[in-house]
């Protein structure tokens, strides 16, 4: 009887152990995956889009990082670099990343809409799947882009002003396979508005409310 006893004690030890490995494990999974879809991490998958996404950072969009499911059009570093003179700003896209919480509550959540409309979140279109739409829904409300091709084949996005930007990477086939989320870059910034006091007004709130996004985490890492 002792025996099995010390049989039945040490079974019971084993599946303890095994069960606590393997929850582990999940962690360490989870884990893997949350680094893999920060934000710092997609920079370094798409450096040309650099940019755009400190500043998503400096605002706090998106604190847990990409979310799945998603579309997600990021304008070129030097699309970016361009976009607060094309606003009418007097600085630099540096500043809106070291002074985001200085803007001001209209000109960031102006900011936050332009952010928006280049989100997709219905699903994470591969190139193929991308190329055969017609219009794409964004996360800003009863926003849409045209999806077209030009005459060599490439894709194309035309906002609700008629500027077109053109797909020139994507989507980053880790960030996909790890976030199933794609990122595309362009080569021109999307604008729901001909001009900054036209767009809409969109806090942090309600953009990660359109998102799916948990609006109570702590900023992500830079």
């Amino acid at each position: 009887m002792a025996g099995w006893r010390s049989l039945s004690v040490a079974l019971a030890l084993l599946v303890a152990f095994c069960g606590a490995a393997q929850a582990q494990q999940r962690r360490l999974l989870q884990d893997q995956t949350l680094d893999a879809c920060s934000l710092s991490a997609v920079a370094q998958e798409v450096p040309d889009a650099s940019t755009i996404l400190q500043v998503i950072n400096a605002f706090n969009l998106l604190p847990d990082g990409l979310p799945p499911n998603v579309t997600i059009f990021l304008p070129s570093n030097a699309a970016t670099d361009g976009l607060p003179g094309a606003l009418s700003l007097p600085f630099t896209a540096s500043y809106i990343v070291e002074a985001a919480d200085a803007l001001g509550p209209q000109l960031k959540q102006r900011l936050v809409s332009l952010i928006a409309y280049h989100i997709c979140p219905d699903a994470p279109f591969s190139a193929a799947e991308l190329h055969a739409q017609q219009d794409i829904f964004t996360a800003l409300n009863d926003t849409a882009l045209l999806v077209t091709q030009d005459t060599s084949g490439g894709t194309l996005l035309t906002d609700a002003s008629g500027r077109q930007a053109r797909v020139v990477g994507g989507p980053a086939p880790d960030v996909l396979a790890a976030c199933d989320a794609a990122v595309y870059v362009l080569d021109a910034v999307l604008m729901p508005a001909d001009e900054l006091p036209q767009l809409p007004r969109t806090t942090v709130a309600q953009a990660q409310g359109m998102l799916g996004v948990a609006s109570d985490s702590p900023p992500a890492p830079a």
